[in-house]
């Protein structure tokens, strides 16, 4: 699927998988997965499992990007990689693992 967003093209073809659900969200019938262009850009690809709509392609924010790919299961990249930037570190969670 290629789509073309403020003047931009966001092809599943030439981008790469990021992070994914690989499975299908049994409430809402939608798997998601996060993408990043050659050019640095991000996108979610939907596919759904209800009538009408099959798939959709949205262009999203890098930060909206780094709080989908915490919320994604299968990670096709790491962070670094993804992002260009090590994730910040949340130390109420690191205390809390060592509690």
């Amino acid at each position: 699927m290629k789509k073309i967003i403020n003047g931009k093209l966001y092809d599943r073809g030439k981008a790469k998988v990021v992070a994914t659900s690989d499975n299908w969200d049994h409430e809402y019938g939608v798997s998601r997965t996060l993408y990043k262009t050659p050019e640095g850009l991000f996108f979610v690809y939907y596919q759904m499992r209800f009538e009408g709509k099959k798939e959709m392609l949205e262009a999203i924010s890098k930060e909206l990007a780094k709080k989908l790919y915490k919320s994604l299961p299968v990670h096709e990249m790491d962070y670094e990689e993804a992002f260009g930037e090590l994730p910040e570190v949340d130390i109420d969670t690191i205390l809390k693992r060592n509690e």
